[in-house]
């Protein structure tokens, strides 16, 4: 498994607002479906949360090419720990653009996520009527096989 995070330049990965990753996962292709491993990644973040969990489903991903197959959801939680901070407890709503990509012995996984302040269900800063300006910045996004 690889990761990248990328935030903005004025912040820290200790304390961050805005941040997109990205992680390859060697192998998981041929084993799993980008859905079911988002449902699995899905379980395990909602383990974490401390407050209501937000998922929004957003079906299915074709990439241009239409090799790449995948699957794509709002996923966050109202109020989520923030596990970089050392030493320190803290919490703050956190919520994101989620993409699985598949169609190749790998799986891709990304994210723009978002903190703030904590916020509820009948709040969500993030959802399917607003997300695609949320991801306008990383449009579009063009993915090269090599083999």
């Amino acid at each position: 498994m690889f990761s990248a995070e990328f935030l903005p330049q004025e912040q820290r990965l200790a304390d961050w607002t805005s941040l997109v990753c990205v992680q390859g996962f060697h192998g998981m292709g041929d084993r799993i479906t980008p859905k079911a491993f988002f449902e699995t990644f899905t379980n395990n973040y909602k383990a974490s949360c401390l407050g209501e969990m937000v998922y929004e489903p957003l079906g299915a991903l074709e990439m241009a090419t239409g090799e790449q197959s995948g699957f794509q959801a709002i996923l966050g939680c109202s109020r989520m720990p923030d596990t970089h901070l050392h030493g320190e407890s803290s919490s703050r709503g956190e919520i994101g653009y989620y993409a699985v990509l598949g169609g190749g012995e790998d799986l891709l996984l990304m994210h723009k996520s978002m903190r703030g302040l904590e916020f509820t269900a009948a709040n969500v800063p993030l959802n399917g009527s607003n997300y695609r300006e949320f991801i306008a910045p990383l449009q579009p996004i063009k993915l090269n096989q090599s083999n």
